[in-house]
């Protein structure tokens, strides 16, 4: 069975889950199980569970700290309890995505979808984003999407292509319904403008800087400005020529009106790197030149 055991009383899933709680019902992603034996107690501050006693056909529980305590009727909404069916909700899924159905566990957190269109689809049980990425990584097909549980990173940049659950999944009208959710050709990689310039650094073609990659992501993405972004894509687009350039050089290249802008964007962008301690972008040479850092792994 695929099926990951959770049980949930009636009473919480209606109060958390109003509108949705039917619909679940009816696909069978929730199943009705045996009515628990045991509830929370409101009796009394201390946080613990009471044994429901059955007497002539209705149920009670009664605080064992309370001294002063009655019986307590425990009304049916309470008693009732549902497990929560993944493979139901997998497939469920799988046919509102046209996927073609193939459901099979990978392994003790990871399930295998089926194909959409040339992509594999898998589902990864993890709210952690350093779990899914290491789940992930145990996968030895290529052209992969892994929808999970967690949000999305924050710099929205990993070497995996993840979706979160979270974001494709809506509740409207009383029913569950699959968001469009756009996915990449092939397995996430920088677009042709985004310049990748060091394993731990690259610069977003929407003037993020992001840094110190780990576990398959950037732990940080610092926004910078439009001509920080057109200086480094310049020296990045001319680093096997081997020059250096003047301020006014790439002033007049870049078209900047202020050349005096340049050495300040390039020591905003050189402090950021040595803040996250990657190496320095951009590197001043001799006679007030500049050029991209011949050490970063862009040259090789």
């Amino acid at each position: 069975m695929l099926n990951r055991i959770l049980t949930l009383p009636e009473s919480s899933l209606k109060e958390n889950l109003p509108y949705t709680f039917q619909f679940l019902l009816d696909k069978g992603i929730l199943a009705p199980t045996r009515p628990v034996d045991n509830v929370k107690c409101r009796d009394c501050d201390i946080d613990h569970f009471e044994q429901i006693v059955e007497i002539n056909h209705r149920y009670f529980t009664k605080c064992e700290y309370n001294e002063y305590a009655s019986l307590s009727e425990v009304q049916a909404p309470e008693l009732n309890s549902y497990r929560f069916n993944l493979t139901a909700l997998l497939e469920w899924f799988s046919k509102e995505s046209k996927i073609s159905t193939q459901i099979k566990r990978v392994n003790e957190e990871t399930w295998y979808l089926g194909k959409n269109i040339d992509r594999n689809m898998y589902f990864i049980f993890s709210t952690s984003l350093d779990d899914t990425i290491n789940e992930a990584g145990k996968i030895n097909t290529e052209n992969n999407i892994f929808i999970w549980l967690g949000n999305k990173p924050l710099t929205g940049f990993s070497t995996i292509e993840m979706v979160s659950i979270q974001d494709i999944f809506k509740y409207k009208g009383g029913g569950l319904y699959i968001l469009p959710y756009k996915t990449k050709p092939n397995n996430v990689k920088p677009n042709q403008k985004d310049i990748i310039l060091d394993r731990d650094i690259v610069l977003t073609d929407d003037f993020h800087l992001l840094l110190d990659f780990e576990n398959g992501t950037y732990n940080h993405s610092v926004k910078t400005y439009p001509q920080t972004y057109r200086i480094v894509r310049y020296l990045y687009d001319q680093r096997k020529y081997g020059k250096y350039y003047s301020s006014k050089e790439l002033g007049e290249n870049l078209h900047f009106g202020i050349q005096r802008v340049i050495p300040t964007r390039i020591k905003e962008l050189n402090n950021i790197c040595s803040k996250h301690r990657v190496k320095q972008v951009i590197l001043s040479f001799p006679n007030k030149t500049w050029a991209l850092n011949p050490d970063l792994n862009c040259f090789k």
